[in-house]
């Protein structure tokens, strides 16, 4: 049987690297618009929304974290 793996992994590490919020926000939308992001059209577009939601950098990690541990399959 083969792991689940998220295409969110990708973009873990650069918005956790990010220094602003702003460059936080760019770095997931540029992942989402891209034409290869293997996430379902509705999914990004709930993402993309949920994502803009967050106030601030901390929030934004912590939403995607979240996003991927869900997608990984290792959600509570």
């Amino acid at each position: 049987m083969k792991n689940k793996s998220s295409a969110l992994r990708a973009i873990l590490e650069p918005v956790y690297t990010a220094e602003s919020h702003e460059e936080g926000i760019a770095i997931v939308r540029a992942f989402l618009e891209d034409p290869g992001c293997v996430i379902r059209a509705n999914e990004k577009r709930v993402m993309l929304i949920r994502a803009n939601q967050c106030k601030d950098l901390p929030k934004l990690q912590m939403y995607l974290t979240n996003s991927f541990l869900r997608y990984e399959g290792m959600a509570v």
